[in-house]
C-alpha cells in the first residue's frame, strides 16, 4: 500500500497529460518497478533482520513444532536460560525502524493525496433570494479586436452593453488571456502561427461586474510564470478572485450557503481533465466543504466545428484535451452541482445529469480577429442558473450575446441564435438528457 500511494502521488498527474505511447509504456513498466521495489524492500529488512538477531522469526513455524516433539527430552544447561538460540543480546532497532518508516511512508503518502477543502477564502455576501444562490456564467473571454489588440478606448467599453446581465450573486468566465506588463517571455516563436495574448494590466478594471475568472486555460501561461502571477495580481487588485491552479478550491459564503469553485484544463500545474482520479478526489474535497460546489472546465478540441458532444477523448494540436462527457459525469458523481464548459470556442449542447446542469461549451464571449474567423465562434451564451442551497437546480436561462470580426465586443442578440444553437446542438447530441430551452432562452429538465 504504501508503494502504491506514493506511486499514485507521483506518477498520476504527470501521466494524465502524456500521449498514448508514453502510458503505454508506463502501464507495462510500472507493475514490474513496483515488484522489483517490493523484492528490494523486502530484501533490506530480511537483512535487517538479520544483522539484529531476528532471524529466528522467519523460522517459528518450524520451531514450533520442533518445540513440541521436543518437549520430552531433557533440557541441557545451555538452554535453560530461556533464550532462543541465535538471538543476540543487541536491541533489535534496525528491522523495527526500516518497517515503521515504511509504515510513516505510506501514511505520508496517503495524506499527500487528500484535499483538506477550501485553500482560498473569499469574502462573504448576501444573497439576492434568502435560501438560493445565483450563478453568472460565461466562457471564454478576450479583450482584444482584430489585431489582437484591446480596442482604442484601452477596453474600457468592452462589456457595457451585456453588463446589465452581471446581476447575479456569483458572476463568473474563463479568462482566455494573460493581464500583465510585458515580461520579455513569449511562448511563440516569430513567423509562427502560435497565438499569444496579452493586454495591460490596466485592462483588468474593465472586467468590472465579474466576481470570479478560471485561469485553467492554454493562454493564461503565454508570457511565462511572471506573466501568470501578474494576471492572477491584477485580477485580485479589482476585488475580481482566481480559481484554476491545482488543488485550488475557491470558497465564499453567499447569505448562510457557503459555494465553492474549482477549475479544471488539460495541463500541467491545474487539476487536469484528463484524471479522473484527481477529478473524484478535488471535487469530492470542495463537496464536503461547501453547499453548493461549481466547477469550471476548459476542455475539447477547437475551432468552429468542434459543436459535437460525444463519448470518448478529444485531441487539439497533437494535445489530449480530455473526454468532456467522461470528466463532466465523474464531476457530478463526485458531488458537482454546476458544470461549466469552455475551450472549443463554439457552443456545444448541454444536458442534466442527477438533476445537475453539464453546459459542455458557453462558446466565446468576446474577443474578435481569430476569435471571430468564423461565423460560428461569434456567438456565446451568459449563462444564469439559481440553485437551493442543498445545489438543487431551481432555473436557469441562456441569454445569447454575439460580436463582430473586428471589435470584438459582445453584444446582446435580439434573435437568440446562440441559445438555438445549444439547443440544437443538444437535441442532436444528447436527447434524452439535453434541457428544455424555450424562446427567451429559459431552461428546464426534461422530466
Amino acid at each position: 500500500m504504501p508503494l502504491l500511494a506514493l506511486a499514485d502521488h507521483l506518477l498520476a498527474e504527470p501521466l494524465s497529460g502524456a500521449r498514448v505511447g508514453a502510458k503505454l509504456v508506463a502501464a507495462a513498466a510500472l507493475p514490474v518497478a513496483l515488484t522489483a521495489a517490493l523484492v528490494g524492500i523486502c530484501l533490506v529488512i530480511d537483512r535487517l533482520a538479520a544483522r539484529d538477531g531476528l532471524g529466528w522469526l522467519w523460522d517459528l513455524p518450524g520451531r514450533r513444532t520442533a518445540r513440541t516433539a521436543e518437549l520430552d527430552l531433557p533440557r541441557s544447561p545451555a538452554d535453560r536460560s530461556g533464550r532462543v538460540p541465535g538471538r543476540s543480546g543487541r536491541t533489535p532497532w534496525r528491522a523495527g525502524a526500516a518497517v515503521l518508516l515504511l509504515v510513516l511512508g505510506g501514511v505520508a503518502g496517503t495524506r499527500a493525496q487528500q484535499l483538506a477543502g477550501c485553500t482560498v477564502d473569499l469574502a462573504a455576501r448576501p444573497a439576492a433570494v434568502d435560501g438560493q444562490v445565483s450563478i453568472g456564467a460565461v466562457g471564454d473571454v478576450l479583450m482584444h479586436d482584430v489585431g489582437h489588440r484591446v480596442p482604442a478606448d484601452g477596453g474600457a467599453s468592452h462589456f457595457d452593453e451585456v453588463r446589465p446581465w452581471f446581476t447575479e450573486d456569483l458572476v463568473t468566465g474563463n479568462l482566455e488571456q494573460v493581464v500583465a506588463d510585458d515580461t520579455g517571455f513569449d511562448k511563440c516563436a516569430v513567423g509562427s502561427d502560435c497565438l499569444a495574448f496579452r493586454s495591460d494590466p490596466a485592462t483588468a478594471a474593465h472586467l468590472a461586474g465579474f466576481d470570479l475568472m478560471n485561469t485553467a486555460n492554454n493562454h493564461t501561461g503565454d508570457f511565462g510564470p511572471v506573466g501568470y502571477r501578474e494576471t492572477r495580481e491584477a485580477l485580485a487588485g479589482q476585488g475580481i478572485a482566481a480559481v484554476g491552479e491545482r488543488d485550488e478550491i475557491v470558497c465564499t459564503r453567499i447569505g448562510g450557503i457557503v459555494v465553492a469553485v474549482v477549475g479544471f484544463a488539460p495541463y500541467a500545474g491545474t487539476n487536469r481533465v484528463t484524471d479522473l482520479r484527481h477529478v473524484r478526489k478535488v471535487v469530492a474535497a470542495a463537496q464536503r466543504a461547501a453547499d453548493i460546489v461549481v466547477v469550471h472546465a476548459h476542455m475539447g478540441a477547437e475551432g468552429p466545428d468542434a459543436n459535437v458532444v460525444r463519448p470518448g477523448p478529444e485531441q487539439m494540436f497533437g494535445e489530449d484535451r480530455g473526454d468532456p462527457v467522461a470528466f463532466a459525469h465523474t464531476a457530478v458523481d463526485a458531488g458537482a452541482d454546476l458544470v461549466v464548459g469552455h475551450g472549443p470556442h463554439s457552443l456545444r449542447g448541454a444536458e442534466f445529469r442527477d438533476g445537475k446542469l453539464i453546459a459542455y461549451s458557453l462558446g466565446n464571449f468576446g474577443g474578435g480577429g481569430v476569435f471571430g474567423a468564423e461565423e460560428a465562434t461569434r456567438h456565446g451564451v451568459y449563462l444564469d442558473v439559481v440553485l437551493d442551497a442543498d445545489g438543487s437546480f431551481v432555473r436557469g436561462q441562456l441569454r445569447s450575446a454575439r460580436f463582430d470580426f473586428a471589435d470584438g465586443r459582445p453584444v446582446p442578440d435580439p434573435n437568440g441564435k446562440a441559445a438555438d444553437l445549444v439547443r440544437e446542438f443538444g437535441e442532436r447530441d444528447l436527447p434524452a438528457t439535453t434541457p428544455l430551452i424555450g424562446p427567451d432562452g429559459a431552461l428546464s429538465p426534461r422530466d
